[in-house]
């Protein structure tokens, strides 16, 4: 047999697996967007590119996670259907379990604090992380194979660990900013509503049905349905405050634990905690603008003023040269 028929049917051979898998892909994929995926459902926003491609396998891997956080006892700790019943039995703590614990909590915390984007449980999160590093290692070694450069494969490798963790940080960055700009806003409308006779509860019912899809509404969404099932209102307010991570926030929910605590009127509580977040706010405007001239000093440098200088500089060096020359 010639080479040129040896190459003919490795083509043919390698062709095989590959069209099953690409197969394989799409027919999942136009399945996932058939039945409705495409969506996210509490919110019905379209869901990002990646995300869709990506959302059938996640579910794969999520069940995968799920089985062993469930295994070492980690999903049975860590959660509880509702505030008063107790915790799960408890299986023998080993290194690796207090390991899958601690990382189970800081991404459920990093997941509230961006709002569940997606409608990510924890499992789904790390199936997402596992879905990119796969994609960008394959990527990587057909880039590898094609070069012969081991850097390559290192670098898709960490663009598919990177990617995940900054997709959920610029997700929490834009959400709280938002709610740090209608916090003022909603602040203002329950001391008129307090003021008005409402009850606190109602109140932020109120600000829920005004502020529709927004971070902000859909915290005090939760924490109404919270109160309403019975939960103490200081440790519904403790809880948003610790989902955010704000300090605006938490410092909000303080006064109000403590004005409920001592008997203090609320409306007064209320507009104090306004006038200081919006004295806040002003004052990181100003400090960010103070910063730009700081930040724009590393690009004027490195790209701005070689430009220029070449753009000034260029017509001189020429005329030198012809004069040195001739």
């Amino acid at each position: 047999m010639s080479t040129e028929s040896k190459a003919l049917l490795i083509s043919l051979i390698a062709a095989v697996p590959i069209g099953l898998v690409t197969w394989a892909l799409v027919d999942t994929y136009l399945r996932f967007v058939r039945s409705g995926g495409a969506s996210n459902v509490s919110t019905g926003e379209k869901l990002p590119f990646l995300i869709r491609f990506s959302m059938p396998y996640i579910k794969g891997f999520s069940r995968i996670f799920g089985g062993i956080l469930r295994s070492k006892g980690v999903v049975n700790e860590a959660e509880r259907a509702s505030p008063w019943q107790p915790f799960a039995e408890k299986k023998p703590v080993n290194n690796q379990s207090m390991v899958l614990r601690w990382l189970y909590n800081k991404t459920k915390e990093r997941l509230q604090a961006a709002g569940t984007p997606h409608g990510f449980e924890v499992e789904d999160y790390w199936g997402f992380v596992v879905f990119c590093v796969l994609v960008c290692a394959v990527i990587g070694l057909v880039f590898l194979l094609t070069t012969g450069w081991p850097l390559i494969l290192v670098g898709f490798l960490a663009v598919g660990v990177i990617l995940p963790f900054a997709h959920i940080s610029d997700i929490i960055r834009r959400r709280q900013t938002r709610i740090r700009k209608e916090l003022p806003f909603a602040l203002d409308l329950l001391t008129l509503s307090v003021e008005a006779g409402m009850d606190f509860t109602a109140a932020l019912a109120n600000i829920v049905e005004r502020l529709k899809n927004s971070p902000l509404a859909q915290e005090f969404d939760q924490t109404v349905k919270e109160v309403n099932i019975g939960k103490q209102r200081a440790d519904s307010l403790r809880d948003m405050a610790a989902r955010l991570g704000m300090a605006e926030v938490n410092a909000v929910a303080s006064a109000l634990i403590q004005a409920d605590q001592l008997g203090t009127g609320l409306g007064e509580v209320l507009r104090i905690q306004a006038d200081d977040v919006r004295t806040k706010r002003f004052q990181n405007a100003e400090k960010r603008a103070s910063e730009t001239p700081v930040k724009m000093l590393f690009p004027l440098v490195a790209f701005i003023f070689p430009v220029t200088f070449l753009i000034i500089a260029a017509p001189l060096i020429i005329t030198l040269l012809k004069y040195v020359l001739r």
